[in-house]
């Protein structure tokens, strides 16, 4: 049970009224279709954990050196997006397990 309160403005000739009780209201429930539809093919985990393997040793190199080299600047900023360049290296359809270099160049 919710109880609603309601002020009376300062200006004089105005009643204070009474709390006023308020049952919250339910919301319905979500159904399930009959069959899940899937938008995408999912990705196994041992296939995750194989690119992720691969990739870390290189995002633990670019967060040691997080600075961006100076003739990457003007595309990339100064300093590297090190977690982007590992989700690159992991998800990235065409270049799975491949370090992006061109984004986070290595010493």
């Amino acid at each position: 049970m919710v109880q609603i309160y309601v002020e009376a403005s300062g200006r004089p000739g105005t009643k204070k009224h009474k709390p006023v009780t308020a049952e919250p209201t339910t919301t319905a429930e979500p159904t399930a279709t009959a069959e899940p539809t899937a938008t995408s093919v999912p990705i196994a985990d041992d296939d995750i954990l194989k690119y992720e393997k691969m990739c870390w040793p290189f995002y633990e190199e670019c967060l040691n050196n997080p600075d961006q080299p100076e003739w990457n600047r003007k595309d990339f900023g100064n300093k590297k997006a090190c977690q982007k360049c590992l989700e690159e290296c992991k998800h990235h359809s065409r270049s799975r397990g491949i370090w992006p270099d061109y984004k986070c160049p290595r010493p």
